[in-house]
């Protein structure tokens, strides 16, 4: 019995007491600097993610946007009948802008 008391009294000692307690809160900051991480690591997966979605969403419309149409036959359909078509005078290019 004698050496179970002593066992047990080695592991109560001041030193035995502080590296207990010191290891006790390096756990605890560990583990918070990891909920911190997780957390930090979702949001920039969100973020990754939103991104891709708006790229996407960008290529779609612009591979859904004519590169080139006929000039000539537009004017003649706005010409043919402005009050239907006239509108279509905003979104007229003069062949400055490039197509992709």
């Amino acid at each position: 019995m004698a050496a179970i008391n002593s066992a047990s009294e080695a592991n109560t000692t001041p030193n035995a007491h502080q590296e207990h307690m010191v290891t006790v809160a390096l756990v605890s900051e560990l583990r918070s600097n990891l909920e911190i991480l997780v957390s930090e690591t979702t949001a920039l997966k969100e973020r990754l993610i939103a991104l891709i979605a708006q790229r996407h969403a960008e290529k779609q419309a612009k591979d859904m946007a004519p590169s080139q149409y006929d000039a000539a036959g537009l004017d003649r359909l706005i010409a043919s009948d402005p009050e239907r078509y006239g509108w279509l005078r905003d979104f007229r290019s003069d062949g400055s802008e490039k197509s992709a």
